[in-house]
């Protein structure tokens, strides 16, 4: 095997471990945040607001 078919070799090792580390650590944050709750956030359904606010009031942006 020539040193040029062997550093080929590497650099699609590396990018095929590269790939596939970068997915894994993608899959884990996707996992993460999607299992992830606020405090009290089953309670805050419950117990919130019951009439329904004007975004306006809410957000005071623009003047």
């Amino acid at each position: 095997m020539s040193n040029r078919n062997r550093r080929r070799g590497a650099g699609l090792l590396i990018a095929l471990l590269s790939i596939l580390l970068g997915g894994g650590a993608a899959a884990a944050a996707v996992s993460a945040v999607a299992a992830a709750k606020g405090p009290n956030d089953s309670q805050s359904v419950i117990t919130g607001p019951k009439n329904v606010v004007a975004p306006s009031q809410v957000i005071g942006y623009g003047g």
